[in-house]
């Protein structure tokens, strides 16, 4: 069930958090943060190429013609696209958004929604892993507080964690921030 919040974070104060994150180079980004909290190569500035270039590239990737794409493939033609990138918890979230005939696959009909979503999951990615300061794909209610509290945001760090963390593990795992942003009004 879809939850509509209307007090979550606007998208200007998380626009706020990605800006004041990350700079971006030519290819990787670069963290602003603290030296102890690199961010890592993952995180990088992508850009998605036209339909033509696109369809050539799923067309590659497609080995055996059979008009769709395994997670496999699509993590192949990820490294392929972006060949710095092997952020397997974008790769995986944008390929459980991108099939919507839920078949398990990208169909070539899908493959341009899987392009997109991965832009939106590698910067969603990209301001997690910039809260995860020590790295280990999970963030803790100090580090999260740490973070909330320097971009002095309206809302209640305590709060906010405790909605982000629905499995009540005491950490915020990216498949719960995801599903977060997803089911949320972020416009108050």
């Amino acid at each position: 069930a879809t939850t509509n919040n209307t007090s979550m974070w606007s998208s200007e104060e998380i626009e706020e958090l990605l800006a004041g994150v990350t700079k971006p180079t030519t290819k990787n980004t670069v963290a602003k943060s603290a030296p102890e909290a690199p961010i890592p190569k993952a995180v990088q500035q992508i850009v998605i190429p036209g339909k033509e270039k696109a369809m050539q590239v799923f067309d590659e990737l497609d080995e055996n013609a059979s008009g769709k794409l395994s997670l496999a493939e699509l993590d192949k033609g990820i490294v392929t696209l972006f060949a710095d990138f092997n952020n397997k918890p974008a790769i995986m979230a944008a390929y459980k958004a991108a099939d919507r005939s839920n078949n398990g696959f990208v169909e070539r009909k899908e493959f341009g929604y899987f392009l997109r979503y991965i832009v939106y999951y590698n910067n969603l990615w990209s301001l997690f892993a910039a809260v995860d300061i020590d790295g280990d794909r999970r963030i803790t209610r100090d580090e999260f507080v740490a973070t909330f509290d320097k971009h002095q945001l309206a809302r209640d760090a305590q709060e906010v964690f405790d909605e982000i963390d629905t499995n009540k593990g005491g950490m915020i795992l990216f498949d719960e921030l995801v599903h977060w942003m997803a089911t949320t009004n972020n416009t108050s």
